[in-house]
């Protein structure tokens, strides 16, 4: 596995290059960026690299000594692999989420893994961390840490993470990741060598999607749209995991529009019973995707820039009389909903708060919607 596989991060790839050839690598790295971009895939790469027992001469992993095999399968004793899951569940219930994160990035380092539940990491896995990175190493000559989606972490794990940070073990590199570096302490950022990780360009995930399935060319650019540059958004609306959630969307979108109470309440109820929490998240980014086109479409620009092209037009046709002070102000409504859902406010009070304030600031005048 070499570094340079990671898809689209030529910046972040040369940045750690450069740290192996000097022999100057960071004690902790974060890694910042949208989700799906190979944030994880890169530090798992890394991680092959800092451990193999055989390196070649380009500093890329050799694959085939124990430390490669074991690191490719996500179990090498002196790697710490941490990451969120639903909290306050049995060991079983824990060792099962476990298998199932592995599972899930052997098959698809991209996939974006997904719970039906609120998820955190708990301060119980960051202190088995500490117990664990200060003693020596059971095979390698060094350790190391990736703690995924970083920004998972509570209070009480960012607080015992941050002693980790006043002493680091030097036979040790920490790699965070996440999609949001705004929720993390700041004093978790300021300690952490930042490496962005940008959104990967359409053609290169129109490239991926038309290589892993068989799309009409429609589809792949509908689908590379809706990504914003992630790989895994792609994935996912691809392999056909979000298509009813994003026809949902639309309708109750539609619903919101023209104040019909019965459709909204059952789609409503529909959302309420999702097993898979992300789906929320999707439909809020789907109506930000909505009120982007109603902009663009309100200044007359091209429609081949539309995100909504290639179906569902009609999600245009009555929001084009709207001010850019009505779309700005929806914006914030949004985004405000994106904020409670990780405050993890109830699905069925979220949507019903969300829909009555995009009506007050959308829907003034019925008749003309």
């Amino acid at each position: 596995m070499n570094l340079n596989e990671v898809i689209g991060q030529k910046m972040a790839e040369e940045i750690l290059t450069q740290a192996l050839k000097k022999n100057r690598l960071a004690n902790t790295y974060l890694f910042y960026g949208p989700l799906g971009v190979g944030k994880f895939l890169l530090a798992w790469r890394l991680a092959q690299t800092l451990l193999c027992e055989k390196p070649s001469e380009n500093l890329s992993a050799c694959e085939t000594c124990p430390s490669c095999l074991k690191v490719a399968r996500l179990r090498h004793p002196d790697f710490y692999l941490v990451f969120p899951h639903p909290g306050g569940d049995k060991p079983k219930e824990v060792q099962e989420h476990e298998d199932h994160f592995r599972q899930a990035k052997m098959a698809e380092p991209y996939q974006l893994v997904e719970y039906n539940r609120p998820i955190n990491i708990s301060v119980d896995k960051i202190r088995f961390l500490k117990e664990q990175i200060y003693r020596m190493p059971f095979q390698s000559e060094r350790k190391i840490v990736i703690i995924e989606q970083a920004e998972s972490m509570r209070g009480d794990s960012t607080n015992l993470l941050l002693k980790i940070f006043e002493e680091p073990p030097k036979d040790t590199v920490i790699i965070l990741t996440t999609s949001q570096i705004d929720r993390m302490l700041p004093t978790v950022v300021s300690r952490s060598q930042k490496i962005r990780f940008a959104p990967i360009p359409p053609e290169i995930i129109k490239s991926e999607l038309q290589r892993r399935f068989s799309l009409d060319e429609g589809k792949v650019e509908y689908y590379a749209s809706l990504s914003e540059g992630s790989l895994g958004i792609a994935l996912n609306f691809a392999s056909g995991r979000c298509e009813r959630t994003l026809e949902n969307s639309y309708q109750l979108w539609q619903a919101m529009l023209h104040k019909q109470a019965k459709q909204i309440q059952e789609l409503i109820e529909i959302f309420n019973l999702e097993k898979d929490r992300s789906q929320i998240l999707l439909l809020l980014k789907i109506w930000q995707y909505l009120l982007r086109d109603i902009l663009v479409a309100s200044v007359g620009v091209d429609s081949r820039h539309l995100i909504f092209r290639p179906s569902h037009q009609t999600a245009l046709r009555p929001n084009r009389n709207f001010a850019p002070g009505q779309i700005h102000l929806a914006f914030q409504i949004v985004n405000q909903a994106r904020l409670d859902f990780f405050r993890n406010l109830g699905i069925k009070s979220l949507l019903v708060g969300l829909i009555l304030s995009l009506q007050a600031v959308l829907v003034t005048n019925p008749e003309e919607n």
